[in-house]
């Protein structure tokens, strides 16, 4: 885990990536945080990663997998893998630095044994420390499923808190044209 916690930041401090707006639509995140369910079932821990994509300057949308291990009060290390399809929508402008945000969508778990269709809701923030990297964190509700094997008939309902990073990445439309269209020119001022 320490080593990639520490390959997420050195990313983050070597990336000469943009923000994610009109120009630099895509954005790759990763973070890891807390997770337990709702009825006292213990504490573990929550990597994830997530892709997305920038709709407006309102929206984004994001495929975000996150996986439940070493939760207190299991037998075993491994517990749930979900994967969400989520809207993203940005309360504040492209210009702040600081830009909250409130998450929700479908999703498909994996839990003891069981798979279905579920959902998540939460919200969070992200923080640009420059123009090419932000840091984030989020509070989320994660809708569970009925397991119906290891003898558990009950729904677990999840709550999670992660912390990560983000990069932005994408070429802007019409760069290549403006860098033609600036050659051409000084070529025919010659």
């Amino acid at each position: 885990m320490k080593k990639l916690l520490l390959f997420i930041v050195v990313l983050a401090y070597t990336a000469s990536l943009n923000a994610q707006t009109d120009n630099k639509k895509w954005g790759f995140g990763g973070g890891t945080g807390a997770y337990g369910t709702l009825e006292d079932g213990g504490i573990g821990i929550m990597p994830e990663l997530y892709f997305s994509r920038y709709l407006s300057p309102k929206f984004d949308i994001m495929l975000k997998g996150d996986i439940g291990v070493y939760r207190t009060l299991l037998p075993g290390n491994f517990d749930l893998i979900n994967l969400f399809l989520n809207l993203r929508f940005n309360l504040l402008g492209e210009d702040s630095n600081s830009r909250p945000f409130l998450f929700a969508g479908p999703g498909y778990m994996f839990d003891n044994g069981t798979d279905a269709v579920n959902f998540n809701l939460g919200l969070g923030n992200k923080y640009y420390i420059r123009s090419t990297t932000a840091l984030y964190i989020e509070a989320g509700y994660i809708r569970g499923i009925v397991p119906v094997a290891k003898g558990i008939t009950g729904r677990e309902d999840l709550w999670k808190v992660t912390a990560g990073v983000v990069l932005n990445f994408g070429k802007a439309k019409g760069t290549i044209l403006k860098w033609e269209n600036k050659k051409l020119i000084n070529w025919l001022k010659q």
